[in-house]
């Protein structure tokens, strides 16, 4: 991690623990909807035109997608995303 210079707060600041907890069940959320959808991370990455990058970074707790992201991984899975601030599931 670079260091933080005024200003670039956002760019840099490491996640807290909350937001690392968010990012892991989502991941294993995802992952548990590709398989059980009988996908594999290439197909779910042609069916949502993601990179596979992206999907695996997500599915193993690191990746912070954006709500296109979300929105494309939900269409291609055939399943609804509810972010909610008080809820563990998705």
């Amino acid at each position: 991690m670079r260091d933080c210079k005024e200003g670039d707060y956002v760019r840099c600041r490491r996640a807290s623990s909350v937001e690392l907890s968010v990012r892991k069940n989502f991941g294993v959320f995802l992952r548990r909807a590709r398989t059980a959808a009988g996908l594999t991370l290439p197909a779910l990455a042609v069916e949502a035109k993601l990179p596979k990058s992206v999907i695996s970074t997500i599915e193993n707790g690191k990746g912070n997608p954006s709500l296109i992201t979300l929105h494309k991984l939900a269409c291609a899975l055939g399943v609804q995303i509810k972010i909610s601030p008080n809820d563990q599931a998705y």
